[in-house]
């Protein structure tokens, strides 16, 4: 019914890992998928309707086949529940990411960073851009904050519970919502900080 989703790329791998006896890995290309569009060999990830349907392909496909073939696989809805788990971050992410510079914009004229000390946590590839942004406004980054590494400016949160002062706000530069949360959660736990995420634009 999803003929065009891409995720039946992978759906059809697993089907295959599914009634396979062995299964084995080789480095030699041994099947190529021909596209007779190029262009149009992706989504539009401001259409959640498009998006939803090429993620969720993946989940419905699977269902439908196991099914049909009447078979068991074991630890499959835990394993598919997954899956949804981690497209709803995708899906998200994907869709606020075409506002970069909406939200930046927001955040800048919601006038919270004026007179702060302002840190980023998350030194991935929004974090660099909101710090491109604020930069070229004239706002000074303390640092970043980061779970996954340090140095180069980048800190992690035990360093920067001993090192924030009380005019501190820290942005969470995250589109995964389950991310934000979870960063939100430890950070709302430190007295004196005011905490923003990027969520400024509505969905519409």
């Amino acid at each position: 019914n999803y003929v065009n989703a891409l995720s039946l790329d992978a759906s059809t791998l697993l089907k295959c890992a599914i009634i396979s006896r062995k299964t084995a890995f080789t480095k030699t290309i041994a099947v190529k998928k021909k596209v007779k569009h190029p262009n149009k060999n992706s989504f539009n990830t401001k259409d959640l309707t498009e998006q939803i349907t090429n993620h969720f392909a993946f989940s419905f496909d699977i269902k439908d086949f196991i099914k049909r073939k009447n078979i068991t696989v074991r630890n499959i809805e835990r394993f598919l529940n997954k899956y949804a788990d981690y497209a709803i971050n995708s899906i998200y992410f994907d869709y606020f990411s075409n506002f970069d510079n909406e939200n930046f914009t927001m955040l800048l004229k919601s006038g919270i960073l004026k007179g702060k000390k302002i840190y980023i946590y998350g030194k991935g590839w929004i974090g660099l851009a909101l710090e491109k942004f604020l930069v070229k406004n004239n706002l000074r980054i303390e640092k970043f904050i980061d779970d996954y590494r340090t140095g180069d400016n980048i800190v992690d949160f035990e360093t920067f519970i001993n090192i924030y002062e009380k005019n501190s706000i820290v942005i969470i530069a995250s589109y995964k919502y389950k991310d934000s949360y979870k960063i939100f959660k430890k950070l709302s736990k430190i007295k004196d900080i005011d905490i923003t995420d990027l969520f400024f634009k509505e969905i519409g």
